[in-house]
């Protein structure tokens, strides 16, 4: 009994792109948000993941899922979808973006490749904006600003932006670089808010409300 079970699971087929996929047939792929925008292109790549699942199609651009053979019985039809889905991803995808995946990868012709090529020239360029922004925070000076409540309203402002491209930003450093711009005009609020993030956890929300005490504070200064 053992051993025949052994013998079935020895020869249990690999799964393939190819399983599955229903007849071949052109097919209109809807999508919304214009991949020509960073945020656009991030939605655009999660919206096609999507199309494809309710078409039962996801897996001809599943990169971890192993591609038929030419001896697969269903071969044939996940070509053509394959090629057909592919050429869609680099016909419908920004126009920079498939001049790049034209002129580095030229030779790509599976949608599988296609795909995982142009979600790593969005992670690309998402990366490069990410460092662009966090250049721009920590650059931010003092003397730019007519005030310091000006400072420190555009600098958390931007913090707060910032944060949308590291969900574990550190917080309690963000809020002390706050609270040390402000520790000669405010000190009585500067001491209070310090002995709070010292003694308990910082997160997005708490710098956001000590955020706004701060700019409330240094307002009924001016």
């Amino acid at each position: 009994m053992s051993s025949a079970l052994s013998i079935n699971t020895m020869f249990t087929p690999t799964p393939t792109q190819a399983d599955d996929l229903p007849p071949f047939q052109p097919i209109r792929i809807a999508t919304r948000n214009d991949p020509s925008s960073v945020w656009g292109f991030k939605h655009w790549l999660h919206e096609v993941q999507l199309a494809l699942a309710n078409l039962n199609l996801l897996a001809v651009i599943s990169h971890g899922i192993q591609r038929p053979t030419p001896q697969h019985l269903h071969y044939e039809n996940w070509l053509k979808w394959s090629r057909f889905i592919g050429h869609w991803l680099v016909c419908n995808v920004a126009e920079r973006n498939a001049a790049v995946i034209h002129s580095v990868y030229p030779r790509l012709q599976f949608a599988d490749e296609m795909y995982h090529c142009i979600g790593h020239l969005q992670l690309t360029e998402e990366d490069t904006i990410r460092r662009a922004e966090f250049n721009k925070l920590w650059s931010m000076t003092r003397h730019q600003f007519h005030t310091l409540h000006d400072y420190i309203s555009a600098w958390g402002a931007h913090a707060m932006f910032c944060a949308q491209f590291n969900p574990n930003l550190n917080w309690y450093a963000v809020t002390k670089m706050v609270l040390g711009e402000v520790k000669e005009e405010i000190p009585d609020l500067y001491n209070f808010i310090d002995y709070q993030i010292r003694t308990g956890d910082t997160s997005c929300k708490q710098f956001h409300g000590h955020l706004t005490g701060i700019l409330d504070a240094l307002k009924k200064r001016t």
